[in-house]
């Protein structure tokens, strides 16, 4: 079990700038449920302690608290992009890759620039950008960042979409590729939340994914939602990046069993 110790031995190693010693990325799949195949995968940030993985709940509001969390999410950025490009297959065909930045990053003035120099058309249609739910509001940079991140070729995408409220309030800052809908909609079986919630993005032509997939019933359900992508531990938790590798050339299917 992490405990306090591990954590503040984390947060000091981010706030020294050593992050390849206490940070790594996993990745979880994404699955296309209409025929079980797996079409890329979000990237996520863990901290590392004594072989323990910190999971980010332990320690991403402390760094939007600390002003270090536009390093991170760029490292969890350059670290995901180095590991797609040395694995030139998985910039192949349908696969996508998202990567979780804070409102913060976002608000940056420079953010779009950065990543666009970084990231060259092509390898951009490929990957999305999550905007990850937060109390920091975003700003008129965060706007002309996001407008020009899709001029480029990036997608854009709202994380954690769990109410109609918020699904409205993603809607009056720019246009966007994707909203993900929260994990706690299953957990809690708000399906006429969800089926509204889709409804509003599918007339705005919005793709939709959603997280939290844990069982058969819920899988079926967001078929006859017209769902198209998932991700969840009925199709595999976040892996490593050896093993996301070893299960695309098992081509074992995404069923955990």
């Amino acid at each position: 079990m992490i405990n306090n110790f591990e954590v503040n031995w984390l947060m000091t190693k981010i706030a020294d700038g050593v992050f390849h010693d206490c940070l790594d990325v996993f990745f979880q799949p994404y699955i296309d449920i209409v025929d079980s195949q797996c079409v890329g995968a979000e990237i996520l940030i863990r901290g590392v302690c004594n072989n323990q993985i910190i999971t980010p709940d332990k320690f991403i509001s402390l760094c939007e608290e600390n002003g270090t969390i536009s390093e991170i999410d760029l490292f969890s950025f350059r670290s995901g992009m180095k590991f797609i490009r040395d694995n030139h297959f998985l910039q192949q065909g349908r696969f996508r890759f998202s990567f979780n930045f804070s409102p913060c990053s976002f608000n940056r003035p420079g953010f779009a620039a950065m990543l666009c120099e970084e990231v060259c058309k092509d390898e951009a249609s490929g990957i999305i950008l999550e905007i990850t739910e937060s109390n920091i509001p975003l700003t008129n940079h965060a706007s002309r960042n996001a407008i020009k991140l899709r001029e480029h070729g990036f997608l854009i995408a709202w994380d954690d979409v769990d109410s109609l409220n918020y699904a409205f309030r993603t809607l009056q800052y720019f246009k966007f590729d994707f909203a993900k809908l929260d994990k706690s909609l299953l957990a809690n079986n708000k399906s006429s939340l969800m089926k509204n919630i889709i409804t509003v993005y599918h007339d705005f032509n919005t793709e939709i994914i959603v997280e939290g997939v844990e069982t058969e019933t819920q899988l079926s359900m967001l078929h006859q939602l017209n769902v198209t992508y998932a991700q969840g531990f009925y199709f595999s938790p976040p892996v490593s990046k050896t093993e996301f590798i070893e299960r695309i050339f098992r081509n074992a299917g995404w069923k955990q069993v």
